[in-house]
């Protein structure tokens, strides 16, 4: 039988995360770097470049591949669309799972040849850039494909796409910002004040875009119209940041070479958060409720930390609530039901019973042990129903992965 001291056990989930920490369990290949991260759900999506594409639904405490029919793992960038995954490879492109990434077929087929560098995907309309040719649009999930250039120099590398509304924007490597509000049939240079024309990042806050360059951070309030560069705080002249993360009004920033910084302010200045990394090489931001995690280039790996580790207190409810757990009826009596969100995530985690002293609740039942029985329950998605009618009253502990919830048995 299992037995631990449940106050350490409680300690531990407390402070296991004061600053970052490595949570690279399971990944077997970090290839050449984490180079993008995902969030859908109480899903965490990683991809890593020659490594492919690995899901955790505990927080980053384990991962597990999902490379199934994903015959290029050289993953680029991760987006989600309602219920389904999208994964762009170097290589092949545009890769679909409808099914959490159990499973991917390819859509790009038809453009050969290419080197594929950032996309979007907003319904059935996919948007990817590519390595010196520009940007193509499927408007029918992939099937079909366009280039459409119209405004772009005659050669231009695409490093970031995103949808904001009406409005795409796309930066590029050399080139600047443009901007197409007409579902790309043309493109307008937006770049007056940035004097830093290679953009790796861009990103939305409120009316607020956030531009991400090789000497630093560019902000416009003003959808591209005028720049201002937003540089107090960062150490160096030189800080290529490629990745963003935002939460509420918090901003973080990734550089290569220079680590994680955050902004409280709008960009106005900006505070090194690098404690706990031991590589500083950050390619990739994500945040799924009261974590935040980024991925370093090579063997750097991937890290995470909570997001109250950087003073942000006001984590909202229904962000917290989306990786707790919940349990009821709370007493109860000859059933519980544990609801974590969606039933994917719950049928991959492994349901411990413990009592008040640290013992396990044996499960499946063996003889002489208490009765334990699991059944999804008739409402589906995230809910499984434990029938406990075999426990004596008293206090008991569910764990879930990293998740810890107490229910009491009445008699």
């Amino acid at each position: 039988m299992k037995i631990f001291v449940l106050t350490l056990f409680f300690v531990s989930i407390q402070t296991g995360y004061s600053q970052w920490e490595a949570c690279n369990k399971g990944i077997s290949n970090i290839g050449e770097g984490i180079y993008a991260i995902a969030v859908n759900e109480n899903y965490v999506y990683t991809g890593v470049f020659n490594g492919g594409v690995y899901l955790s639904t505990n927080n980053g405490d384990s991962w597990s591949e999902k490379n199934n029919g994903l015959n290029d793992k050289c993953v680029i960038s991760l987006a989600k669309s309602e219920n389904e995954l999208y994964t762009l490879a170097f290589y092949d492109g545009v890769y679909l799972s409808t099914d959490y990434g159990d499973n991917w077929s390819l859509k790009s087929s038809a453009l050969k040849d290419k080197h594929f560098t950032a996309f979007a995907v907003n319904g059935n309309n996919i948007f990817v850039g590519t390595l010196e040719d520009g940007i193509y649009i499927s408007n029918n999930g992939g099937y079909t494909w366009t280039q459409n250039n119209n405004g772009f120099p005659d050669t231009i590398t695409i490093q970031n796409i995103i949808i904001n509304g009406r409005n795409i924007f796309a930066c590029s490597k050399d080139n600047g910002l443009y901007l197409s509000t007409n579902n790309v049939d043309s493109w307008t240079e937006k770049n007056k004040g940035l004097i830093d024309k290679c953009i790796y990042s861009i990103t939305v806050s409120g009316k607020i875009i956030y531009a991400g360059t090789q000497r630093g951070v560019f902000l416009s309030t003003d959808y591209g119209e005028s720049w201002l560069e937003k540089k107090n705080g960062f150490l160096y002249s030189s800080n290529h940041i490629i990745a963003f993360a935002v939460y509420e009004k918090y901003m973080f920033a990734g550089g290569l070479g220079r680590g994680v910084f955050l902004s409280s302010d709008n960009g106005d200045s900006w505070i090194e958060k690098n404690s706990g990394l031991k590589r500083v090489d950050i390619t990739s931001l994500g945040i799924n409720g009261e974590y935040i995690f980024t991925g370093n280039l090579y063997d750097g790996g991937l890290y995470r930390a909570k997001l109250s580790d950087f003073g942000i207190s006001d984590i909202s409810d229904s962000e917290i609530q989306k990786n707790t757990m919940q349990i009821s009826p709370n007493p109860a009596s000859d059933y519980i039901e544990i609801n974590v969100g969606t039933r994917h995530a719950l049928s991959q985690q492994n349901i411990e019973i413990y009592n008040v002293f640290g013992e396990k609740v044996e499960h499946p039942p063996t003889p002489g042990s208490t009765p334990i029985s699991y059944a999804d329950t008739p409402a589906g998605g995230g809910q499984i129903r434990v029938d406990v009618s075999g426990l004596a009253a008293g206090v008991y502990f569910v764990m879930l992965g990293n998740k810890v919830s107490k229910f009491v048995i009445i008699r």
